[in-house]
């Protein structure tokens, strides 16, 4: 079940009932278990069952590298095999058969095969590496192998980040579920609060740009004003989104007595490319950085510069189709790991002095605004073709159109940008939610969640939009 559906919310407090009735961390663990899976199979029981399988191959794994030291290489191949072999099976599966199928049409060797259609199951791609990066943390002995399958079960499917993240370690989540966890009035006010803000950000931000920016990309050949107004719209749509959904999912975890990582550090301030990807999506970006790109630098150093290239190149790649099963997130990633290796080239022998807002915005134009043509716009040539068009191509009309989504974005972009000025400029902002929080707070609190239920009941719209992330 998707958080913006009507339902999620009385499914949520039920748990939330059941969950402080509980006496121990097991009876709480228990609880979250059994709701996690009736909103995790509630559309599709069955996808529930593909998770249980993720959860207990690698359940079983952890203990098998632990128990049998000698298989440890074993052990992890089996996990390695079951989930990237699910994983591919169910979201690369098809586009590789589409791709071959296609080339071979070309070539005239062979006419298009039937592709199998399988349902992509919702978040595969999150719970998969969160059940793989904990049997990796147990084979290199970073975490010990969890015994407590209630325990164990209760990190996998904790349903506020188990569809879109964070992509949690189990060396920070599991000691949190399997301590004591007492009801504390000022987390759940502040829980509620964040939870609140992730759904403002989600409907009353980018489910507003969402239809303007489908329908410049929808336009056959739109006009290069038009396309560039359209991509700087849908950054502001997609940080909304995934940035609503985890403070959504961070907010839920709070009213729980769980503290997630955070998956977001002030992203459009980085000054560069690798420094944006340690600020955007961390716990995905920190995920493929410590299993993939560390394994593949070695241990040589300094770092030879052909192995250096390579391995930065590979995990953007990955990052790039972790997002999805399509050449124009394969070709996203190469961008993003050829400025990345630009920038780790450049930084060390052009130091520059330029103020950060301003560096911020030079890579915003030259970097974020043309990969994000990759990322949205599904056909490479025509994405290639955006970024190369003149940003002043455009009719009066056009003109009219893009001053009026500027304009819009900007006003939308005036909440996060607000929230980001009181964090930093707000001493006392950092007491929210915490023991030292006063009780005078409260009127705060409630101030606040009158005016987002009012501005989720005037912006919620009929047909709901799903979170982007949702789909992978």
């Amino acid at each position: 079940m998707s958080f913006v559906d009507l339902r999620f919310p009385a499914l949520a407090f039920l748990a939330l009932l059941l969950y402080w009735q509980g006496r121990t961390p097991r009876h709480k663990n228990l609880v979250l278990i059994g709701m996690s899976l009736v909103i995790y199979g509630w559309i599709h029981p069955w996808m529930a069952l593909l998770l249980l399988w993720s959860a207990l191959l690698d359940y079983g794994t952890a203990i098998w590298i632990e128990d049998r030291p000698e298989q440890r290489r074993l052990a992890l191949g089996v996990s390695l095999v079951g989930n990237l072999g699910t994983l591919a099976a169910f979201k690369y599966l098809d586009w590789f058969l589409g791709s071959v199928s296609t080339w071979l049409g070309g070539q005239g060797l062979a006419p298009a095969a039937p592709l199998l259609g399988w349902v992509l199951p919702l978040g595969i791609s999150f719970y998969t590496f969160q059940t793989l990066g904990y049997t990796l943390d147990v084979y290199h002995r970073r975490l010990r192998a969890e015994r407590s399958l209630v325990h164990y079960l209760a990190f996998v499917l904790f349903f506020p980040q188990l569809v879109a993240g964070p992509i949690e370690r189990g060396g920070h989540l599991l000691p949190q579920l399997k301590a004591e966890r007492r009801w504390a009035t000022n987390a759940i006010a502040s829980g509620l609060s964040l939870a609140l803000w992730g759904a403002v950000l989600k409907v009353v931000v980018a489910d507003t740009l969402a239809p303007y920016v489908d329908v410049i990309y929808s336009i056959p050949e739109p006009a290069g004003l038009l396309v560039w107004a359209g991509t700087l719209a849908f950054g502001v749509q997609l940080y909304a989104d995934f940035q609503g959904y985890t403070s959504l999912a961070r907010g839920l975890a709070l009213m729980f007595g769980v503290d997630l990582v955070r998956n977001f550090d002030e992203p459009f301030l980085a000054k560069t490319t690798p420094e944006f990807w340690r600020r955007w999506h961390i716990s995905m970006s920190s995920w493929l950085r410590d299993h993939m790109m560390v394994p593949l630098l070695g241990s040589a150093y300094p770092v030879p510069a052909l192995r250096l290239a390579g391995a930065v190149m590979l995990t953007f790649v990955a990052i790039g189709v972790w997002h999805g099963a399509g050449w124009h997130y394969a070709v996203f990633g190469l961008w993003h790991g050829a400025w990345s290796l630009f920038f780790v080239w450049a930084t060390p022998r052009f130091p520059w002095t330029v103020p950060r807002p301003i560096a911020a915005l030079l890579h915003g134009a030259l970097v974020l605004a043309p990969g994000g043509f990759l990322f949205r716009e599904r056909d490479v040539g025509r994405a290639l073709d955006f970024m190369t068009s003149s940003p002043l191509q455009g009719t009066a009309d056009d003109a009219v159109v893009v001053t009026v989504l500027l304009a819009l974005s900007a006003v939308l972009g005036a909440l996060p940008l607000g929230v980001w000025w009181l964090r930093r400029s707000v001493p006392q902002w950092s007491r929210v939610g915490t023991e030292s929080e006063p009780s005078s707070w409260l009127i705060l609190h409630t101030t606040w969640w009158a005016i987002a239920i009012v501005g989720l009941f005037v912006f919620h719209r009929v047909t709901v939009r799903d979170f982007v992330y949702f789909a992978f």
